[in-house]
């Protein structure tokens, strides 16, 4: 894990987290990264309510499931169309190097501003 205080050339090092068990995001972490790395089976990760200008990046460690889950009701554009999945849906990945980058431009939605690999919704 990286210190978010720690600077290189002057800029802040974003925070990394590797989850081997389900968890749920806090706004504090916001612009932090998140990973599977370690996991011996499927994590799923919730996302804090949705406030505009919030992101979070997302990264494949262990060739295993990692969801990813909007706060109740709300909802995430599935990366490869970006269109939303309905409310509660997730999406969700498995090769180890499968990257997401999602970042909410409208209270209670989380749009995909970046992706690599295949992402699904459920």
């Amino acid at each position: 894990m990286v210190d978010g205080d720690e600077t290189l050339n002057g800029a802040a090092l974003l925070r990394v987290e590797h989850h081997t068990v389900a968890d749920t995001l806090l706004r504090r972490e916001n612009g932090s990264i998140h990973s599977n790395k370690g996991a011996s089976g499927t994590i799923a990760l919730t996302l804090p309510a949705a406030v505009v200008g919030m992101h979070f990046y997302f990264y494949i460690g262990a060739a295993q499931i990692l969801q990813i889950e909007p706060a109740s009701g709300e909802v995430i554009s599935l990366p490869s169309t970006g269109v939303a999945e309905a409310a509660d849906d997730y999406i969700a990945a498995d090769a180890i190097g499968e990257t997401v980058h999602l970042m909410c431009c409208e209270t209670g939605k989380w749009a995909v501003m970046g992706f690599t690999g295949t992402w699904t919704g459920q």
